[in-house]
């Protein structure tokens, strides 16, 4: 699947019958949680990391320039 965002999980179960109680798959629920708080991270990082190139480039190009 996408989203205008970029990929997307979809995770999918059967619903509880009915009287039974709600029906969570703690296991898969857990792994999606891991899985979604570790892509947070990486995105996170590649963020600072395409700041921190931005800035380098800024202070090269300030420097590069005559009577600074």
């Amino acid at each position: 699947m996408r989203d205008l965002k970029g990929l997307v999980t979809m995770v999918v179960w059967p619903k509880a019958p009915p009287g039974s109680g709600d029906f969570t798959p703690s296991p898969v629920m857990d792994a999606l949680s891991g899985t979604l708080s570790e892509l947070d991270t990486l995105r996170a990082q590649r963020n600072a990391d395409a700041l921190i190139e931005e800035e380098k480039r800024q202070n090269q190009q300030q420097q590069s320039k005559p009577g600074m």
